[in-house]
């Protein structure tokens, strides 16, 4: 018998089965590793087409820019490279790509692609393709968003920017208005976008945005006032009665007047010729401090005294005539003399001559008690009309002291760490509500404030300077001071402004901004931080929006200089060499190193708010690529991480500004 065949073998052969069922199986497998990859396919050309449409709609919308309409040849060419870029053709397989771009309204760049992908294994199964399509849409449309400006007014903003004609405070009025209309462009319609300034130099004026019950109601000023010598000046004396008539001497006096013609003329004529009682007083030798005083008053500068003590000589006359015989008519007198004692009311007025003045730090809570002047002073008037009454001109006289909006600061603790701000500064505090008058603002006062010098030099030299409270004849110099325009609170600005403030409003208050003073960096940051914080005394305005939606915060801070604190200038810390409220000796090395310090502390602070703080340096005086540049290291050190633009000219300030507008009015993709 013949070997059987591989087919008859391989029939009866048991382990065979492990074929067929495995030939069974390929069909379901093939179908699940061919479904597998060619979803894998559709998913990652899916994936990628959408980014390559959001891509190009964000890049077509970002180079439409504010153009008022859409260019298909040049924003959609963009978009069209942006698209092509990140999904070029053939990718994946894709047959039959389409996509365009176009901008249905002002706002908003859509975008669709489409094409068809080629299955691998499906097909075997009847599945040939898949068709693919996506869509998107991309906008500027900036949130809720509050922007607090806190510029450099210095007098160094006055000086060429760099950009041929125009200085450095014109090129800041044009970039701060160029952002404004770039954010107001790309706002949403429902979105509350608010606005402030806060124009620093040695000052910032913010007195007319602070409620009044958070300003002091007395304060402490480098200031004078003038000591008198006192005298009294008669002004009136009043007789009374007269008392003690004395012992009368009688003496004769006879005249005679011939040419009457009757007894009866001649009894006619005797009147006058005749007088009553007269009396005569030498006013001059009175003595109101001798004698019967009964009583005396003092009304404020008016003294009365009642008295008796002056002698009065009294002369009567009595007449007495004769007619005789031969026509003549002769008139007599009976003259008595005697003296006596008057009473009287004598009125003096004080005369006060200018003696001297005394230079010192007045507490006008507590004014010494030979400053008479003062202690008539109430200093809470001046928050009705912006000025007050004060006796410190030439001699005491009281002039009109103005107060513009500057302020002095809270008090504050004279070190030089601020990690964390204590309780002792408060002045740092971009929280404060303050509960005394050592916490609230007072009004800076620079037609009140004086230097203390010895007599015959000036202050400049510091071995001049007076520290204590001085005496002197001499009109004391008065320190320079600078108030810069006043700041503003946030609000909206256009013509749906609650406040009524438009763009135009914004262009006269830009204008308004004027260079001049010395640069203190931490004065404009902590009332930057005060003015945007959703805490402290503003909390109410600035928690919570409208719509109810969050509120993105941004200080936008600038400085074209180097910290320039200086020793003598009226700042809103006060006279520093003399009252020390920064520093332990008032130098100008100490000063810088603390102010220094004190900004650090409040950028930190605001940034603690979650407000992101942009940091500009301006100008080729500050280089950052020197990293030994002082400005350049602070403002690093201030902004919130990758925020700190160093531009070196006008155009490039203009190119800042513009950049930190189109970050916060971030480009957003909506579909």
């Amino acid at each position: 018998m013949g070997k059987p065949s591989f087919f008859r073998a391989l029939a009866k052969d048991p382990t065979a089965n492990t074929i067929v069922i495995a030939a069974a199986t390929m069909v379901p497998l093939v179908a699940m590793v061919g479904g597998a990859v060619d979803a894998s396919r559709y998913y990652m050309a899916s994936t990628r087409l959408q980014a390559a449409c959001d891509a190009g709609a964000l890049a077509a919308r970002r180079a439409m820019g504010d153009a008022p309409s859409f260019d298909s040849s040049v924003h959609g060419g963009v978009g069209t490279d942006f698209f092509e870029e990140n999904y070029s053709d053939g990718l994946f397989g894709l047959e039959n790509l389409t996509h365009s771009f176009i901008a249905p309204d002002d706002d908003r760049v859509e975008g669709t692609a489409s094409g068809r992908l080629p299955t691998t294994l499906m097909h075997i199964f009847g599945f040939e393709g898949f068709d693919l399509s996506v869509g998107c849409s991309a906008e500027v449309n900036i949130a809720n968003t509050d922007v607090m400006f806190v510029l450099d007014v210095t007098g160094s903003m006055g000086g060429a920017s760099g950009t041929p004609g125009q200085t450095r405070i014109q090129a800041l009025r044009a970039a701060v208005l160029d952002f404004y209309d770039s954010v107001e462009t790309n706002s949403a319609r429902s979105a509350q976008i608010r606005y402030g300034f806060v124009p620093f130099s040695m000052n910032v004026n913010v007195g007319g945005a602070i409620p009044v019950e958070y300003m002091a109601s007395n304060h402490t000023y480098p200031t004078r006032y003038a000591n008198f010598d006192i005298n009294w000046e008669r002004v009136s004396l009043t007789r009374n009665d007269i008392t003690d008539p004395g012992t009368e001497t009688l003496d004769r006096f006879l005249t005679t007047a011939q040419g009457f013609v009757s007894e009866t003329r001649c009894e006619e004529a005797v009147p006058e010729f005749t007088s009553g009682p007269s009396e005569t007083i030498d006013e001059s030798s009175l003595d109101i401090s001798s004698g019967n005083v009964t009583s005396q008053t003092v009304s404020g500068t008016t003294r009365t005294t009642i008295g008796s003590n002056a002698t009065v000589e009294i002369e009567r006359r009595d007449p007495n005539y004769r007619y005789d015989s031969n026509g003549f008519c002769r008139v007599g007198y009976d003259i008595f003399e005697s003296t006596a004692q008057v009473n009287y009311t004598l009125i003096e007025e004080q005369v006060r001559t200018f003696a001297n003045y005394t230079y010192l730090d007045l507490d006008t809570a507590s004014v010494p008690a030979e400053a008479t002047d003062w202690q008539a002073v109430d200093f809470s008037s001046i928050y009705t009309n912006n000025q007050i009454s004060l006796p410190v001109g030439d001699e005491g006289a009281f002039i009109n002291v103005p107060w513009a909006g500057c302020i002095e600061e809270a008090n504050t603790d004279s070190v030089g760490a601020f990690d964390p701000i204590t309780d002792a500064t408060p002045d740092l505090d971009i929280n404060l509500i303050p509960a005394n008058d050592d916490e609230a603002w007072k009004p800076l006062l620079p037609s009140a404030v004086y230097y203390r010098y010895t007599d015959g030099t000036n202050e400049i030299n510091a071995g001049n300077r007076v520290l204590g409270q001085q005496t002197s004849v001499e009109n004391k110099r008065q320190p320079s001071n600078v108030c810069p325009a006043p700041a503003r609170r946030l609000e909206e600005i256009g013509p749906d402004s609650p406040t009524g403030f438009t763009r135009g409003n914004l262009v006269t208050y830009l204008n308004s901004l004027q260079p001049s003073g010395n640069t203190y960096h931490d004065i404009g940051m902590i009332w930057g931080g005060r003015f945007i914080s959703p805490n402290g005394i503003f909390a109410a305005d600035n928690r919570a929006a409208p719509n109810g939606d969050a509120i993105a915060r941004h200080i936008v801070y600038m400085t074209d200089g180097i910290l320039q604190p200086f020793d003598r200038l009226y700042t809103t810390y006060g006279l520093e060499w003399w009252q020390r409220r920064v520093t332990d000796d008032g130098s100008i090395a100490q000063q810088t190193e603390r102010h220094a310090a004190r900004f650090q502390a409040v950028c930190q602070a605001a940034r603690q708010e979650n407000v992101t703080v942009w940091a500009i340096g301006f100008g080729d005086n500050i280089d950052p690529d020197d990293p030994d540049d002082v400005t350049v290291q602070d403002l690093t050190s201030c902004a919130s991480p990758n925020r700190a633009y160093f531009p070196q000219d006008g155009a490039s300030l203009a190119d800042t500004f513009a950049e930190i507008a189109e970050e916060i009015a971030a480009l957003r993709l909506t579909s």
